[in-house]
Parts: C-alpha cells; sequence; structure tokens
C-alpha cells in the first residue's frame, strides 16, 4: 500500500492529497474537477498528416506532368470503338502509380473518362491492345 504526501493545492491553498499537476502547478481532485476544459488541455496532440512530405513533392512533379501530357494530346489515345468520347481528360499510368511509376512521363496515357473506365475494367483485352503493361 502507497501512501502518498500531502501537498497544499495550487487553487484552494489547502493542504491536501495532489490529484493532477499542470506544469508545476498542483490541484486535489475538487479543485481539478472545477477547471475549465482549456486549463486540463493545455496542448492538443499533433495531427498526422495524410500525406507525406514525399508525396506531396511527387504530387506537385505529376500535377505539371499530368497537364503537360493533356496539353499535348488533347484527344483521347485509346479511342476504343463504341466506348471513345474524344477529348482526353485524364492521364492513365501504363504500368501502374507505385514508387517512381507515379511520375514516369513514358508510361502515361491521355484518355478520355470512358476509355480510361474500360481499361480499368478489361485488364486482359488493355493489356493486349497495349494500354496497360504488367506490373510485376
Amino acid at each position: 500500500m502507497t501512501f502518498h504526501k500531502l501537498k497544499i493545492c495550487f487553487s484552494c491553498k489547502k493542504l491536501k492529497y495532489i490529484w493532477k499537476s499542470v506544469g508545476k502547478n498542483k490541484f486535489c481532485k475538487i479543485c481539478w474537477s472545477k477547471q475549465s476544459p482549456i486549463t486540463k488541455n493545455k496542448s492538443k496532440p499533433k495531427r498526422i498528416s495524410p500525406r507525406s512530405e514525399k508525396r506531396i513533392i511527387a504530387d506537385k512533379k505529376y500535377s505539371k506532368l499530368r497537364l503537360k501530357l493533356l496539353d499535348k494530346y488533347p484527344n483521347c489515345q485509346a479511342q476504343i470503338s463504341g466506348v471513345c468520347s474524344g477529348l482526353s481528360t485524364q492521364c492513365h499510368h501504363k504500368a501502374g502509380r507505385v514508387g517512381k511509376l507515379y511520375t514516369d512521363y513514358s508510361k502515361f496515357l491521355a484518355v478520355c473518362h470512358n476509355c480510361h473506365n474500360w481499361i480499368e475494367i478489361h485488364v486482359i483485352e488493355a493489356k493486349e491492345l497495349g494500354f496497360s503493361l504488367n506490373r510485376l
């Protein structure tokens, strides 16, 4: 069994058992319960960023490359008959977006929304037509 020493409470200035300490200020249980939430939680834990610094830099580079590709190829490069809507609005990554492939301009394909959906759904046919590459 542990015995605690009585100490002077910062708020009521009485000799009591200490419940919580904030910096050098010590509070008894009653005084602590009367404190405002601002006093209780002085610092909030830092929120973890959803993207790393490395990914933020890669995203900036990718945005520039994507705009360059869409300027160079305003019409859809896939032009799948019965599906294509004509103008390229999206950038398809033939070999995926993992690691350095995310910003590898040689593996990009300017496509319209309809063709991009078709390429993602019909994987085997897209590989046969050269719109996708093996990712291994």
